[in-house]
């Protein structure tokens, strides 16, 4: 039996029945984006069922699609349902916390006619890029988006549209966010004006006064996203000092987060050039996809601090020239006896080479004198 698409007809996948089970095998070309899934005969009385979802087997209603949680090419890192309880048992529990996570999270319907819900999608996955990575990606996308902006609306004015003059900020900027470097913005500001920029370059018109088409920017725009986060080494991706958290949000970045937005600005922009064609007149929601947020890797490691970290240290030292002193005794059961006589030995001489440590030993003769 062919699965087909309810809003464009096209085959996605097939399904038969081995062992009185239902299995669904997608078409190549599909599994590393997302996956169908078969729903329940009857209705699970769960709140998280949406009403949107209907029967493999109904003649009327196609199957719905799914955003895949984790794609083909992070498989390796999941559990194989084959373990066995001993063997589970052998994981670390932060990982096997990580695991229930994937699964047990909320999950949430996403219509591409709907402004609200695509943008709390882009919200949610942007947010999960990572902050470095995240800043950089977003100043890219500024200068594709307009690439003409300090000529047209003048440099950075740090105020939203809504407290500036007309004229003074692009159309596009969110409406909430100062009109501010990207580098600057707090990561809330950046979620924002990502979404905003993403469902811009979506709906906007491909085609100019004189009928002449545009280019595209979604190309342009993931392969920039792309681009920034693969040049980032895994060391400085995060704050963390864990390397292998910090490789696994990476590899999550470039092979979930990012496939999966612009899946949805693709599905999003095609949504829209037809329905400017007058072909979606009826279908004013678009298609639907159901999405969860993505559980963040376990962190075996510590959040870097500049107080621990002995090469801030080292940097802070030489541009103050400041001298660390070592501690005279060790352990608190090298300290001297209360009324123990120290012998002449345990005076340290000047050092000669250091002149500093003369000058001192020099001022405090001095002083006793």
């Amino acid at each position: 039996m062919t699965l087909e698409r309810i809003d464009s007809g096209k085959p996605v996948g097939h399904a038969f029945f081995v062992d009185g089970q239902v299995v669904i095998k997608p078409l190549p070309g599909f599994e590393h984006l997302f996956s169908t899934t078969v729903l329940p005969q009857e209705p699970s009385p769960s709140p998280s069922h949406s009403p949107a979802e209907a029967e493999l087997d109904s003649k009327t209603d196609a199957e719905h699609v799914f955003i895949q949680e984790t794609p083909a090419a992070s498989d390796s890192r999941k559990r194989s349902p084959s373990l066995s309880p001993l063997q589970d048992q052998d994981q670390p529990k932060k990982r096997r916390a990580y695991e229930r996570r994937k699964t047990d999270k909320t999950v949430y319907t996403l219509h591409i006619g709907d402004e609200d819900t695509t943008k709390h999608f882009y919200r949610t996955r942007l947010r999960e890029i990572g902050l470095k990575a995240l800043r950089q990606i977003v100043t890219e996308w500024v200068k594709i988006i307009e690439p003409n902006r300090l000529r047209l609306y003048g440099p950075y004015h740090k105020k939203t549209p809504l407290n500036s003059d007309a004229g003074r900020t692009p159309p596009w900027w969110s409406q909430d966010v100062p009109y501010e470097e990207p580098a600057h913005l707090q990561v809330k500001c950046l979620e924002v004006l990502g979404a905003d920029m993403l469902v811009y370059n979506s709906t906007r018109d491909l085609q100019d006064s004189s009928g002449i088409a545009q280019e595209s920017w979604t190309n342009r725009l993931e392969n920039a996203a792309m681009y920034f986060v693969s040049s980032i080494p895994v060391q400085e991706y995060s704050m963390s000092i864990d390397l292998k958290y910090n490789a696994e949000v990476k590899d999550r970045t470039l092979h979930e987060v990012l496939p999966e937005i612009f899946m949805i600005v693709a599905e999003h922009e095609g949504w829209a050039a037809e329905r400017a064609d007058g072909l979606r007149k009826a279908d004013a929601k678009g298609p639907a996809f159901t999405w969860g947020p993505l559980a963040k890797p376990p962190a075996y490691g510590k959040m870097k601090s500049r107080k621990e970290d002995p090469e801030f240290q080292r940097k802070r030292d030489q541009l103050t020239g400041r001298k660390r002193l070592k501690p005279l005794y060790k352990d608190d059961d090298d300290l001297p006896k209360e009324g123990a006589i120290r012998k002449k030995s345990d005076t340290a001489a000047p050092d000669s080479a250091d002149p500093a440590a003369g000058q001192s030993m020099a001022i405090r003769n001095i002083l006793n004198v």
